[in-house]
């Protein structure tokens, strides 16, 4: 036996499978006679080589031992030199999507399966963003086929993450537009007359800057322009103007107005975040469709050097021919724009017009001749006398002057008489244009039209419904075609400028096999899309004010399909989401740490869960009896400048104790606060604005009886204390106000915006330092993006360690029992690429845990979930952490994988073989269990690996289910990651 088998554990204890507790989990029977030194503290020699000190984790791979895992416990006996763990890994883990699946890029349409890091997609506001990591093909997991509205599909796994707008949510925000709430609109009458002015005088495709539009809007004090800013920071820009944003002004004046019509203080969200499960579980909702996703908005592009102007090509691919330049309308004002646009257009027969090359330019005006020396106008180009006389007196210089071409200005032949080569002059006509395009025979619309500007596109839908498109009774836009590959290209350009095509097709009982089929796409706008006054006339009076229908799309079946190949990508914009399929949906992209929760907790170790953002953990904290904690808008709130548990502990200290613990806790307000500033501002404060800070911090801690708050420290920088203008060392208030220039809208940032309702008042709920669990739900705000996301995360993390600080400083004077702590970090990468610099304050709090008492876990998927942190340096640190961590625990990892992970921790060719062989399933069948569930390779040092299969009990299985494997799995079936 254990030379130490009993350990009492706190009342709350292990639950068992029906009733009691169990006070001490207890390694397998196998080890009995077994010697603690032999179990312990050499515990990697084949035969008895599994360490029987911690939780049982699962069996031996090789073996069959029960191999246990603690790290505190691991500490003591020498087996590491820290107890911090790094577990690693990707079965089962991943968002995947059907490989199969076409994703919009800048440059086209994109297979999935075909993307690699450095591609680049779209994310949900249309921006380009970049893929920073691909995961392997997976197979046999759970796949469904989603359908929409617009007969759209998808085949997704089902752990697949997306954004929805649920039934609830729509209706609360038609009756908060039909019964407006009793509280006051957050913009003034004045200023939304003013937006609905400046948005009716607006077109869509003029761009803006957010100076230019506060100036219009009257927002002359900064307090109250720095409302926009904050608005638009998840706005979509189309460019830059210098170092100024550009933004849709039409769009931009939308949501604004929306904004200003808001209430006050309104805190609800209006989409979240969902699994495929979890939509077939809640697909309806009192009989209706529940789960709705927003219509992306017009995906950006550039201006394109275009051979055939956007709009005459919409014209010539309606009510053009196939194989030749003619145009064939009832409307001359169309034939006009290809004259207009410096084409010769000949009348032909009733309704037909040919149509070839573009004009010469205009000769120049106002030159001079070379024999008389006076101004004149030519008639052609290349003229250089402005009369015969002056012509026939000129001196003759034997040989023909040496002429150049008109459109590529290389040199003519001598013998030329024309003004243009012919290449050029065939290049010049539309038939040569069409044909460089490649549409000559074969309509259809080049790439680079369909990523073009969303002016260009604009122009080229235009073109297509003045000669193919209509307006039906109810007001619905239609576009109608034979050709199939053109239609589906209406189609994506539809989509991309951010409204919801419909496709259907209908027999036209033609014989003709190329018109057998007429192919129709509909959408519902009140944006002006047609350029023929008589059916923009008809659009206007036939079209409905927008509804919240056109502005989603319906999911309105999750049907099971047989299991396919999917794959995971992961992109760097802050939400993660990116946008798949034709129609431009957006779709968004740890169970041996659930196991090691629950045992050390029935030991005794109390459990941070410090930021769940899925949450995963929380079952298992409530069924532990500890405290869960839910921070977001409308929740719970956490004040980053509280005190915590280390100011409730200063009363019970002495004098000398007490001044270190007021020290520390001003040296983590102070640490926290810049993090956050970094964060929301995108970068580190000046050295004026830390001792601003720092200098309101001390004055507000002297003044208030409470703890001070970011919006106490706001109002105090704006009014420009005596204390503060001599820290700045300030002598006039103008030079003040300059140096917090910078600083006002920074903290104002934290009390507004997308961190509004979260920051910026006191801590609601205190953690409970003899809670045996704590976890602080923050998946309510992770949808809001990784900004969002990081600042919940950094002071969870600071209000987590406090506690623990608290503990330990009550233990040093004898005032409570030592206690030991596990803290969790998962999806850490989410939190470190929020901002520059935020890797160095979580260095910061994790690097003194072995003096703490304290385990920490940190969970990630793959190292190039780091590659997307700001700076080198970051990505530099970040790594430390893997590498300060005594024990790694790695999952199935591919071999890509594998070559960086070999960098950090030593594997052996037959280790990387091992791990390489958990990462996808060798079956293709539906139903193939995949063979890295429950698997993992212990790594400490450069000790042999301990492979481990893991197993769960029934108990288990509700409290660390994470999807529907899991869910569904039998008592004897292997858990995983």
């Amino acid at each position: 036996m254990p030379s130490n088998p009993v350990r009492i554990a706190p009342s709350w204890g292990h639950r068992g499978p029906h009733a009691g507790r169990a006070s001490h989990v207890a390694p397998g029977m196998e080890y009995q006679g077994t010697t603690h030194q032999m179990c312990g503290l050499f515990p990697f020699t084949a035969g008895s080589g599994a360490p029987t000190l911690g939780v049982p984790i699962g069996r031996h791979m090789l073996w069959g031992e029960v191999v246990c895992l603690d790290p505190l416990e691991w500490l003591r006996a020498g087996l590491v030199t820290n107890p911090g763990v790094f577990v690693l890994g990707q079965p089962g883990v991943g968002k995947a999507l059907d490989v199969d699946t076409p994703v919009p890029t800048p440059h086209g349409v994109a297979r999935l399966g075909d993307l690699k890091p450095g591609d680049a997609v779209f994310d949900e506001h249309g921006r380009p963003t970049t893929v920073v990591a691909v995961s392997e093909v997976w197979t046999g997991r759970t796949c469904s086929r989603l359908r929409f509205s617009d007969a759209t599909t998808v085949v997704a796994d089902d752990e697949h993450l997306w954004v929805t707008q649920t039934q609830a949510q729509r209706q609360a925000r038609v009756v908060a537009r039909l019964r407006p709430p009793a509280r006051r609109p957050l913009g003034t009458a004045a200023e939304q007359a003013r937006v609905a002015e400046l948005l009716a005088a607006a077109t869509p495709g003029q761009d803006t800057t957010l100076p230019d539009l506060a100036a219009q809007v009257g927002w002359d004090q900064p307090s109250v322009r720095d409302r926009l800013y904050r608005w638009a920071t998840g706005w979509p820009v189309t460019g830059r103007a210098g170092n100024a944003r550009l933004f849709d002004r039409y769009s931009t004046l939308q949501q604004t107005a929306l904004m200003l019509a808001a209430p006050v203080n309104d805190q609800r969200e209006d989409t979240g975040t969902v699994t495929t499960r979890q939509i077939r579980q809640t697909l309806t909702h009192a009989g209706k469709t529940n789960h709705a996703v927003p219509v992306a908005p017009p995906v950006s592009g550039h201006d394109r050097p275009l051979p055939v102007p956007a709009r005459l090509l919409g014209l010539w691919l309606g009510d053009g021919a196939t194989d030749r330049a003619m145009f064939t309308t009832a409307d001359p004002a169309l034939a006009a724009e290809f004259s207009a646009a410096g084409y010769r257009v000949l009348a032909g027969r009733r309704y037909r017009y040919s149509i070839s090359s573009q004009r010469l330019p205009a000769p120049p005006a106002g030159i001079v001749c070379r024999r008389c020396r006076k101004p004149f106008d030519a008639t052609y180009t290349g003229q250089q006398y402005c009369s015969r006389p002056c012509a026939a007196r000129a001196p003759q210089t034997g040989h023909r002057q040496a002429r150049t071409c008109q459109h590529c200005r290389q040199p003519l032949r001598r013998s030329s008489t024309g003004q243009r080569h012919r290449a050029c002059a065939h290049a010049q006509t539309l038939v040569g244009q069409l044909r460089a395009l490649g549409v000559l025979g074969d309509k259809h619309i080049p790439a680079e039209y369909l990523r073009a500007s969303v002016e260009q596109r604009r122009q080229l839908l235009s073109g297509l419904l003045d000669t193919d498109g209509t307006v039906s009774p109810g007001g619905q836009v239609q576009y109608t075609s034979c050709d199939q590959r053109l239609a589906e290209d209406v189609f994506d350009l539809i989509a991309s400028l951010g409204y919801r095509p419909a496709m259907n097709r209908r027999a036209t009982g033609s014989t003709v096999t190329a018109h057998r089929y007429a192919y129709q796409i509909g959408f519902t706008t009140t944006d002006e899309v047609f350029g023929l006054a008589r059916k923009r006339d008809a659009h206007r009076q036939r079209r409905r004010a927008a509804t919240l229908r056109t502005a989603v799309r319906y999911i309105v079946a999750v049907e099971p399909v047989p299991s396919r190949p999917v794959r995971c990508i992961q992109v760097a914009n802050p939400s993660g989401q990116f946008l798949v399929t034709r129609a431009f949906i957006a779709t968004h992209n740890s169970t041996i740490v659930k196991r090691l929760v629950t045992g050390m907790s029935g030991c005794g170790t109390h459990t941070l869960i410090l930021g769940d953002t899925k949450p995963d953990y929380t079952p298992l904290v409530r069924h532990l009896e500890g405290q869960v904690i839910r921070v977001g808008r409308g929740l719970d709130r956490i004040n980053p400048l509280d005190s915590g548990p280390l100011g409730a502990v200063l009363s019970r200290m002495g004098a000398e104790e007490s001044r270190q613990l007021r020290l520390e806790v001003r040296g983590r307000r102070m640490s926290l606060l810049l993090a956050l500033c970094a964060l929301v501002r995108g970068g580190p404060l000046s050295n004026t604005e830390e001792v601003i800070l720092g200098r309101a911090i001390d004055v507000l801690a002297e003044r208030l009886p409470h703890d001070p708050t970011v919006p106490d420290v706001l109002h105090l920088v704006e009014s420009g204390a005596d204390e503060l203008r001599a820290a700045a060392r300030a002598r006039t208030e103008g030079e003040y106000r300059r140096r917090v220039d910078q600083l006002v809208p920074t903290l104002a940032l934290l009390c507004e915006g997308s961190l509004r309702g979260v920051f910026d008042g006191p801590t609601s709920t205190a953690l409970d330092l003899d809670a045996p669990a704590v976890s602080v739900d923050i998946s309510q705000v992770a949808a809001a993006g990784d900004q969002l996301v990081a600042a919940a995360m950094l002071c969870t993390w600071s209000y987590g360690y406090a506690m623990v600080d608290a503990a330990a400083a009550l233990a040093d004077h004898g005032l409570a029992p030592r206690r030991q702590y596990l803290g969790v970090m998962d999806e850490l990468w989410r939190a470190l690429r929020g901002a520059s610099g935020l890797v160095e304050h979580a260095d910061a709090l994790t690097r003194l845990n072995r003096q703490k008492g304290m385990a920490s876990v940190m969970v990630t998927h793959s190292l190039a979930d780091l590659d997307a942190l700001p700076t080198e340096a970051d990505r530099a640190k970040a790594q430390g952490f893997i590498e300060r961590a005594a024990i790694k625990i790695l999952a199935g990892l591919p071999p890509r994988e594998l070559a960086r992970v070999n960098d950090v921790v030593r594997l052996s060719g037959r280790e990387q073989d091992l791990v390489a062989s958990w990462a996808a399933p060798e079956a293709w069948f539906t139903g193939a269990a995949h063979p890295g569930r429950g698997k993992y390779l212990i790594k400490t040092g450069e000790r042999p690996g301990l492979p481990v299969a893991m197993t769960l009990v029934d108990e288990e299985i509700p409290l660390y289910d994470t999807d529907a494997a899991i869910r569904d799995v039998r008592p004897a079936v292997a858990g995983r990651i």
